[in-house]
């Protein structure tokens, strides 16, 4: 069995879902022309949170728009997607990398507060690096760029130095109506 194995990043404030559908649409006609038999979209599943006023999820995020196509438009394909959901463990400890090298005679807790827990401030980084190197590697990558995004480019560096082929697509607010 054959699979093409995508690893989508993206702003979280991302928010051109019509542009999303496109790009993702065109991935997956091209595997069903390669006869590839699952195509398998990995991402770091950062998802908006809920608005409290209206109890809906905001549709902004590339991974959440990607997680929504899948959803909505998986099932009409011709080929059998599957999703791969890879959230960053930030409350998780961290991990010997922290420890930065300047500091190495003293101890540094490199944690940050939020709200009553801490956070490893890395975790986004390391989740990133995981997906890259996660057997089996993918073997194409695409970006959602919006705004100079920290973790998108960090995701794009990393699949570079792997030597992952990354499609980088800018943000430009499409005027379509979006997926439907």
């Amino acid at each position: 069995m054959s699979q093409l194995i995508v690893l989508v990043t993206g702003s979280r404030l991302y928010d051109d879902a019509w542009t999303i559908k496109r790009v993702l649409d065109d991935v997956a006609e091209d595997a069903v022309a390669e006869e590839v038999d699952e195509l398998v979209i990995r991402h770091g599943a950062c998802y908006p949170k809920r608005d409290p006023k209206t109890g809906r999820i905001p549709a902004r995020s590339a991974d959440w728009l990607t997680h929504l196509w899948i959803a909505r438009f998986g099932p009409d394909h011709p080929i059998r997607i599957i999703e791969q959901e890879r959230p960053a463990q930030w409350e998780a400890p961290c991990r010997a990398a922290c420890k930065s090298r300047t500091h190495k005679e003293r101890p540094v807790d490199h944690r940050r507060p939020r709200g009553t827990t801490t956070y490893c401030p890395k975790a986004g980084v390391y989740r990133n690096k995981d997906m890259v190197l996660e057997d089996p590697r993918p073997n194409l990558g695409v970006a959602f760029l919006r705004d100079n995004s920290s973790g998108t480019s960090n995701c794009i560096t990393t699949m570079r130095e792997f030597g992952i082929h990354v499609e980088e697509i800018p943000y430009e607010l499409s005027d379509s109506p979006g997926p439907t």
